[in-house]
């Protein structure tokens, strides 16, 4: 009778399996997000920057994810993260870590933040602000920016 062949083994490539979601890791104390502002799922990014925004005194109030340009979820629609009345309206995009990191990710942000700036000219709105993802780390970065911003 003939003997099978034994079966191969593969070798490990050696790297290390991701544990949960791929984030930096905070330090201080444990942070208990929901991942919703004002009804509307949220990145932890923007569940910071809305919650610090809610701290500030000089904030009157703000909008999250207004659509602009035409309806929601139709051709032509641009959203803004923020828009931030402080006497003026401030409209103000939080850019996460991965979701504008590579050239055609910029591209499309700098298309965008055109289109945006036009119309915000002609409503009388400041133009666009952009808050990086790693200026939003922990809840006291949040704030600290929010302040150095209004």
């Amino acid at each position: 009778m003939r003997k099978l062949p034994e079966p191969y083994e593969y070798k490990s490539s050696g790297v290390p399996k991701l544990k949960g979601v791929n984030r930096f890791e905070r330090i201080g104390e444990k942070e208990l997000l929901t991942g919703v502002v004002k009804g509307q799922r949220a990145s932890d990014l923007e569940e910071r920057f809305a919650r610090a925004l809610y701290k500030n005194k000089r904030v009157l109030g703000f909008q999250f994810q207004v659509s602009l340009l035409a309806g929601r979820n139709l051709p032509g629609e641009k959203r803004v993260d923020f828009l931030v009345n402080t006497g003026r309206i401030v409209p103000v995009e939080v850019d996460g870590y991965f979701s504008h990191r590579n050239a055609v990710q910029r591209g499309r942000d700098a298309i965008k933040e055109i289109l945006l700036n036009e119309y915000f000219q002609r409503a009388g709105y400041m133009p666009l602000l952009r808050v990086p993802g790693h200026e939003l780390g922990s809840q006291e970065n949040a704030d600290r920016r929010v302040r150095e911003l209004f």
